[in-house]
């Protein structure tokens, strides 16, 4: 895989705690925590549960995965109680499995809505996706309906992401 971008925010707080370039080059794909930039401390980083959830899912489908809690056990874990689905901050390092990602991903939104489907109120998706593609980061920070977000990752499964 070629050198991570070192100018971005997000790798260079990973650095800043201690994860090394060689960590994160062994993953596909990384899970992180939605406050990786606002935690002074490795031991603030909270990963939420719903994004490790997606890590296993990841992880089931044959994806090199990794959350912050494999990158450094200081991380803490989180679990929400509101209905609201919490990812964090995705990035797909590796765009040849991003559809992989898209299909597991929608999935997990598929179980998520047949379990939430009795609920009065609206629920939403929190997601900050980032995929990289050569030297070039595409970007994504989505707050919506599950079927609205599923439509968007279609374009991942249809359309296929360059190597």
């Amino acid at each position: 895989m070629p050198d991570l971008l070192p100018e971005h925010s997000e790798l260079q707080k990973l650095r800043h705690f201690g994860v090394t370039p060689e960590q994160l080059e062994q993953f596909q794909i990384l899970s992180l925590p939605e406050n990786l930039l606002t935690a002074s401390r490795v031991e603030d980083l909270l990963d939420a549960q719903d994004g490790i959830d997606l890590v296993k899912r990841l992880k089931e489908a044959g994806i090199s995965c990794a959350c912050s809690l494999d990158l450094t056990p200081a991380a803490a874990t989180v679990r929400r109680r509101g209905g609201d689905l919490w990812l964090g901050i995705v990035w797909i390092q590796q765009s040849n499995v991003a559809a992989v990602f898209a299909k597991t991903l929608q999935q997990k939104l598929k179980s998520w809505a047949e379990r939430n489907s009795l609920r009065k109120e609206r629920w939403k998706v929190h997601l900050r996706l980032r995929i990289r593609q050569a030297q070039e980061i595409s970007e994504l920070a989505y707050t919506g309906d599950s079927e609205t977000l599923s439509h968007l990752l279609n374009g991942l499964i249809q359309d296929g992401m360059p190597t």
